[in-house]
């Protein structure tokens, strides 16, 4: 189970240095509204033509309204500042569970309206929004049903529901080589792609698009890389397991095997991989 605690204090750590160690943040945000508008596009046309860069296209449907737009999880607003950009005239919120988080989105959003809310729990009444979106929080969820299920509560009949979260292989390389010197857990056990689809329809939601890209970031080292996690707050869990290794002698040694399992094609350092998983479903009518 997730330590929601340990997770919301971690992110309001980060909150200062999030913007400029989020790239991959910043990335996945960008394609997540793009894929947005995208669907947006594909349902007002009543087009059946696939989208650039999914899986099995949109099916069509009635127009998504875009009145109202909450982003659960809002972070320092990379979602919201987008989707602000090409839906001028739709109100914006956001919700997040760090205030140091909401702190840096209020910087730069201006009229958008934020506010402190678990996505387990959202405080917002029923049917309340055209469009809920989500970028890389629900995997930091202690119960992802749960927000997914709030995701469908606050949303109106045949609203739009689209997000990104993190896949199982996310990280393997350092868990792998962690893992090799001494007993080591994930911080969570992220979730597959079919197992979110089983949760989209429990929630009563009809699934449009679910896929999985891949995509590798290099990194000095393995501190630089623990380093960068630690600064957007997503820190991973270092149990040396009771074998007596100091914290540098379990860095040093799990480095040095990283190195040689997982080099940058043709260059220096190492190379890591994130499993992100992008999902978008509607509310029936």
């Amino acid at each position: 189970m997730t330590d929601k605690k340990s997770v919301k204090n971690a992110f309001s750590r980060a909150a200062g240095t999030y913007d400029e160690h989020s790239q991959l943040q910043g990335e996945v945000a960008a394609r997540l509204a793009q894929r947005i508008m995208a669907y947006i596009g594909a349902y007002t046309s009543g087009g059946e033509h696939a989208l650039s860069g999914t899986a099995g296209g949109v099916r069509p449907g009635p127009p998504v309204s875009m009145k109202t737009l909450l982003d659960v999880g809002c972070g320092t607003g990379g979602v919201l500042e987008a989707l602000g950009r090409s839906l001028p005239e739709t109100r914006i919120h956001g919700c997040d569970i760090s205030f140091a988080m909401l702190d840096k989105a209020r910087g730069k959003l201006g009229p958008a309206a934020l506010i402190a809310s678990d996505c387990e729990a959202l405080c917002f009444a029923d049917s309340s929004f055209d469009i809920v979106a989500s970028s890389l929080a629900y995997q930091w969820s202690g119960d992802m049903a749960a927000s997914i299920r709030e995701a469908e509560r606050t949303l109106k009949p045949g609203g739009l529901f689209a997000f990104s979260t993190l896949g199982p292989a996310t990280l393997h390389e350092l868990y792998e080589c962690c893992s090799s010197v001494c007993e080591y857990r994930r911080p969570v056990e992220f979730k597959g792609a079919d197992e979110i689809a089983g949760l989209i329809k429990n929630a009563g939601l009809e699934a449009v698009s679910i896929e999985n890209i891949r995509i590798v970031k290099g990194y000095p080292h393995l501190t630089g890389l623990i380093r960068a996690l630690k600064n957007i707050g997503a820190s991973p869990n270092r149990n040396t397991g009771g074998k007596g290794l100091s914290k540098g002698a379990l860095l040093k040694e799990a480095g040095r095997i990283y190195g040689e399992r997982h080099p940058v094609p043709g260059g220096t350092g190492i190379q890591a991989t994130y499993d992100v998983i992008y999902a978008a479903a509607r509310k029936r009518e």
